[in-house]
């Protein structure tokens, strides 16, 4: 870990709790683009909160939202764009992510050839994404995509948005 704890999503639970969920490293700091998410728990409206244990070997700007139908969604990122679910109404247990982008290098979509790409650049995507509960069990992802092709072709960074449904 680098610097502390930022970026935490937050929501609250069905049975009154809220959770939350930190990113752990900072580039700016030690040189490394990503590492640990971790996730806490308040039973108190959020005046103390457990201990921050592992949630997954990686995580940036996690965004959460509460849908209607019970669920609880949970999408982040970096390398790649995940998301994740739950039903449990403390928010304690959490269906396996799926994945949205795979990690792995992009930057072969580019205009013009690049040959040291940024981390950005390899990946494609910025993470200043937003999740958006839009009905009694659907949601917006809305993101960018650096090689966007638009209608002649020519990639461009474009902001995109998908609609997740929940089934579970």
């Amino acid at each position: 870990m680098s610097g502390g704890y930022s970026e935490g999503g937050f929501e609250f639970m069905p049975d009154g709790s809220m959770v939350m969920f930190l990113r752990s490293t900072h580039a700016s700091m030690i040189g490394i683009e990503w590492g640990p998410m971790y996730y806490s728990r308040s039973e108190d409206a959020g005046i103390t909160w457990t201990k921050p244990v592992k949630f997954s070997e990686i995580g940036v700007s996690p965004k959460l939202c509460r849908l209607d139908c019970g669920a609880v969604l949970l999408y982040f990122g970096r390398p790649g764009a995940y998301l994740c679910a739950t039903t449990d109404p403390s928010g304690k247990k959490w269906e396996a992510p799926i994945t949205l982008l795979k990690p792995k290098g992009r930057q072969h979509l580019a205009n013009v050839k690049i040959d040291m790409p940024t981390f950005f650049e390899w990946e494609g995507i910025c993470y200043n994404d937003c999740l958006l509960a839009t009905g009694f069990d659907t949601a917006l992802i809305f993101y960018s995509d650096f090689y966007y092709p638009d209608n002649d072709g020519v990639k461009r960074k474009t902001v995109l948005c998908r609609e997740i449904r929940c089934t579970i």
